[in-house]
């Protein structure tokens, strides 16, 4: 009886127990319900104290961790689930789900494959598409999203996961078939909305995407991924200050978030705080070193990280990363590209060769890897390799069209004409109709035939080429071919422009034959010919962007830099950055810094902190005169450089450029402590010179001309030391022997300089005259000599300088000049200081030109002084005084300190016989400037006046 009596307790101990346990498990049931995840994990672990197999608790248990992402304890609990002998149905999917999440693509596959019986529920072919997406078999991903959408068509979820599957392939047009199937059944899926936010900032449609995030931040505004998701597009946009923002504020959200971390250092590094940046990332590195929960996170990290430094060039440590992150977690596709990337950088081309072709063996769906791959074989010679990698390519990627063109030039490198002409013409779409095969036939040949040239198969080129011309010898594109045949093999050029010449009789407007002949002549150098050949293709296309680049180009090295300005400007419209940073080079060149300014502040949006845009912006603020601001922009130039001493070299020179010896010595220094070479000799010269180290400068320079006496760049140095040294004559014979051996406009400006110092009138006239001849738009040179011209007396002089200005009449400051120098040439002409006219008298044809250029100065600048008092001077000296006086009266308004206008004003005045007012103008001129020659005519004139 004890005994029975002692089951009996222990069977009643246990109820009791049990009971307990049920009740702990029905309210965090209920708590589950009403989302209050935290409380009902608490109540579901009192059911477990009371019964550690209660198996409901225990799968409840492992759902509401893998809601809160605890899930190292879920898959332990869903496996205890397990253990306790859990249906398959009830636990399988819960724990493939978890492995999934713990990046246990294996298991999870393990785990579907033993239990092959759930596969009548679509979740089955879900999770198997989600464990091969993450595997990188996308094949077989593709067909289990499929078998799933087959059995479950209303679920937003599969059709999103198929989308994101069409979007790592970038296939985006099927990726956006997919995402709408997916808003149709649920217009408010999170990870659709965010998955098409992601598509369109792809095709660099912002609207759209700031649209579905903005969708998402509605629903959920504290949204991480969606937070995320909208930093990432601002940073697509360069709008760096509010994708700081959203950043800091998921960092205050999440402070120990490594991904919210990452996005930080990517942002501060975009803004040139590398240094800032370094200690983030180390912030990550840090936080995740032993936290176990945190393991996937810390794998995507070091990936992540390992990208940035690539994107920010910092190359040594994203290699250090890369070959670390597959030490620790194994073969990556994508660590390996970038590290075949940035062995090819090094020409390492063998170990290139070994990270892509274990990238492709990872991966062998991604395109990118295979045009890659195609480079490095070709780099390595190996063409057999590199036509048996693209076949295959080919072959998976048929409609690409990036792997053709790479797969055509590997057939041709390898002698398969044939085969080349057989998949040029699967490109093209043959008709049934004759004249279509006949073109299409036509086509292939000659791409050919241009294929064969640039591949250097020159006699394969001439077999293709002679056959086209006994065929098609009237077709405009084989007689380019032919033309380009006999420059690139015979360089015959006579017979090449006989081609070329042909093609243009049979169709005037055909644009290659222009620009071939156009490339002929510029060899040869028959300047005229090219431009009028660019002017023919402008006359075609005004927007032809590669007419306007070689034009540009040719007015460049003619030193027209307006021309070449003139015909950059609306390619640069198009933020293109070659184009927008060559226009800068030449609005610094002609020292616009007020038009370099917009430009730059345009590109600096799209390439925010380039280096190449804060060399130029550190130009263009020292042309402003804002020398800090310009030593300031290297001093961030020279923190983003700081690792990289080639580059170090060329920023010392820029900061010497712009008087900042100190800067440059450190610059200097700290080039020293990073390569075992000595630093250049030139820049040390320079920094010597700067230091006013002259001697040190000259021993240097004197040594350097001993091996290279006519070496520009030395000679250069040297005058520089003379002029300092007031060496004058010396520097002159040096600068004159420059200038005579190639005319440059900077010699042109130092021997002025020189001349004009030493008062050497008659070389200085002699040298712009002959400068003026050759390059009529140097608005300089103009300014110079007709200002030399008038100081001298020689007004014919400066008044023929200033009217074969080509601008002149968009130069107000010239056309007051022109206006000054005419009337003084009718003053002298007459032999008079001033001249009387009553309205009876003829006005002189001095006078009339004098009033036309002024008129047009006034109408180009009217709140100028100058130009109100030239102008209104000459109406005073031509009898319109009322309305002269109106304008000397602006122009006193203008200038008040100038003592000239003040004498205009005073005669103007007494002419009037407004005596009162004219003395005191009188007075007020005599005040600022005593010596005039009005001063006595108006003195005269006055006493002339009755009170």
């Amino acid at each position: 009886m004890r005994f029975l009596l002692f089951s009996a307790l222990l069977t009643l101990s246990c109820t009791a127990l049990a009971t307990e346990a049920v009740k702990h498990y029905e309210h965090a049931l209920q708590l589950l319900n009403e989302d209050k995840l935290a409380e009902a994990e608490i109540a579901v672990k009192n059911s477990l104290q009371q019964d550690l197999d209660y198996l409901p608790a225990r799968l409840l248990l492992g759902n509401i961790l893998l809601k809160t992402g605890n899930l190292k304890s879920a898959e332990k609990e869903f496996e205890q689930a397990k253990i306790l002998h859990a249906d398959s149905y009830a636990v399988t999917m819960s724990l493939v789900e978890v492995k999934l999440l713990l990046d246990k693509n294996e298991e999870a596959l393990a785990l579907l494959t033993a239990q092959k019986h759930l596969n009548t529920d679509a979740q089955y072919y879900y999770f198997q598409g989600n464990a091969y997406k993450a595997l990188l078999k996308y094949d077989l991903a593709l067909s289990a999203y499929q078998q799933a959408i087959n059995m479950q068509e209303n679920s937003a979820q599969y059709h999103t996961a198929l989308a994101d599957l069409w979007y790592r392939n970038e296939n985006t047009d099927n990726a956006q078939q997919s995402l709408n199937k997916a808003l149709l059944i649920d217009d408010t899926y999170i990870p659709a909305l965010l998955l098409n936010a992601e598509l369109y900032k792809k095709l660099n449609k912002y609207q759209q995407a700031q649209q579905f995030i903005s969708l998402v931040l509605s629903l959920d505004e504290h949204n991480k991924q969606a937070l995320f998701s909208q930093a990432g597009l601002y940073l697509a946009q360069n709008e760096l200050a509010l994708a700081l923002a959203i950043t800091l504020k998921l960092r205050e959200s999440s402070p120990y978030d490594p991904y919210a971390k990452l996005l930080h250092s990517s942002i501060v590094a975009q803004q040139g705080n590398t240094k800032q940046a370094r200690i983030i990332l180390s912030e990550v590195k840090q936080q995740l070193s032993g936290v176990d929960n945190r393991h996937k996170d810390d794998q995507d990290v070091l990936l992540l990280s390992a990208t940035v430094d690539f994107i920010n060039q910092n190359s040594h440590s994203a290699k250090k990363q890369f070959v670390r992150y597959l030490d620790l977690y194994g073969e990556n596709s994508s660590a390996r590209r970038y590290l075949a990337i940035l062995a090819l950088r090094e020409q390492d081309i063998e170990k290139a060769q070994v990270h892509i072709e274990k990238a492709l063996a990872k991966n062998s769906n991604d395109v990118e890897l295979y045009v890659l791959a195609s480079e490095i074989y070709r780099q390595a010679g190996l063409l057999t390799q590199q036509l048996t990698l693209l076949e295959k390519a080919n072959k998976n990627f048929p409609d690409n069209k990036r792997i053709s063109e790479h797969y055509i030039a590997s057939l041709l490198a390898n002698e398969q004409q044939e085969t080349a002409l057989a998949e040029l013409s699967k490109t093209n779409t043959n008709g049934s109709a004759t004249n279509e095969k006949i073109n299409s036939s036509l086509q292939n040949k000659t791409v050919l035939g241009f294929m064969q040239l640039q591949a250097g198969l020159f006699e394969q080129a001439q077999q293709t080429t002679q056959a086209l011309l006994n065929e098609y010898p009237d077709k405009v594109e084989v007689l380019q071919l032919a033309g380009e045949l006999s420059l690139k093999t015979r360089e015959n050029s006579e017979e090449a422009i006989y081609f070329f010449e042909q093609a243009l009789a049979l169709d005037a407007n055909f644009s290659p034959a222009i620009l071939s002949l156009a490339g002929v002549y510029l060899q040869q150098k028959k300047l005229t010919e090219v431009e009028s050949y660019y002017q023919q293709l402008l006359t075609i296309n005004p927007n032809n962007a590669l007419a306007l680049q070689l034009y540009a180009d040719l007015a460049v090295k003619q030193g027209r830099f307006p021309l070449a300005i003139k015909l950059l400007t609306p390619l640069a419209a198009n933020n293109n950055f070659q184009t927008g940073r060559a226009l800068l080079n030449l609005y610094i060149a002609t020292k616009q810094p007020d038009l370099a300014l917009p430009l730059l502040t345009q590109l600096e949006q799209g390439y925010p902190l380039n280096e190449a845009l804060l060399l130029t912006k550190s130009r263009i603020q020292a042309q402003l005169g804002e020398q800090a601001q310009a030593q300031k922009s290297l001093n961030i130039l020279y923190g983003l450089l700081y690792e990289e001493p080639k580059k170090l070299i060329v920023l010392a020179g820029a900061q010497l450029d712009v008087m900042d010896a100190n800067a440059a010595a450190k610059t200097i220094a700290r080039i020293q402590s990073l390569e075992q070479d000595p630093i250049p000799p030139l820049l040390q010269t320079r920094l010597y010179i700067a230091q006013q180290q002259y001697k040190k400068a000259l021993t240097i320079i004197d040594s350097a001309l001993q091996e290279n006496e006519n070496s520009r760049s030395w000679l250069s140095l040297k005058v520089n030391v003379l002029i300092n040294q007031e060496q004058f004559e010396q520097a002159t014979l040096i600068v004159e022997e420059l200038y005579q051996d190639e005319k440059r406009r900077e010699q042109l400006q130092l021997l002025a300089q020189l001349y004009s110092q030493q008062e050497k009138t008659e070389q200085l006239t002699t040298l712009l005259v002959s400068w003026l001849e050759h390059t009529p738009s140097d608005k300089w040179a103009v300014a110079q000599l007709s200002t030399l011209a008038e100081m001298q007396g020689d007004l014919a002089l400066a008044i023929t300088t200033l009217e074969n200005y080509p601008n002149l009449d968009t130069n107000p400051a010239f056309l007051n000049n022109l206006a000054n120098y005419h009337l003084a040439k009718y003053l002298q002409e007459v032999e008079k200081e001033v001249i009387q006219l009553t309205s009876e008298q003829p006005k002189a044809v001095e006078l009339t030109v004098a009033i036309n250029h002024a008129q047009k100065a006034y109408e180009l600048m009217p709140l100028n002084a100058a130009i109100n008092d030239t102008l209104g001077w000459l109406y005073v000296q031509t009898g319109n005084i009322e309305q002269g006086l109106g304008l000397l009266r602006e122009a006193s308004a203008r200038d008040a300190q100038n003592g000239e206008i003040y004498y205009h004003l005073a005669y103007a005045l007494t002419l009037l016989e407004r005596k009162e007012q004219a003395y005191q103008a009188y007075q007020k001129a005599i005040s600022l400037l005593p010596q005039h020659k009005l001063r006595s005519v108006i003195n005269e004139l006055l006493t002339k006046i009755k009170s």
